[in-house]
């Protein structure tokens, strides 16, 4: 008879899956703030996103 031992991967799976969270929360959360700039007279501020902007599906 064949004797086959399983790992449990499931604590492993979890944390992995926990730190892609926190990873995907902080990505689109640094999207969502806008960076000022000021124009070349000084008076006027423009938004702009930021450089990086990552896909989340």
């Amino acid at each position: 008879m064949l004797n086959v031992e399983w790992m449990s991967i499931e604590g492993a799976l979890v944390s992995t899956l926990t730190d892609l969270e926190f990873c995907k929360a902080d990505c689109e959360q640094e999207q969502a703030l806008m960076i000022n700039v000021d124009d070349s007279d000084g008076n006027e501020c423009i938004e702009e996103n930021s450089p990086i902007t990552p896909k989340w599906d």
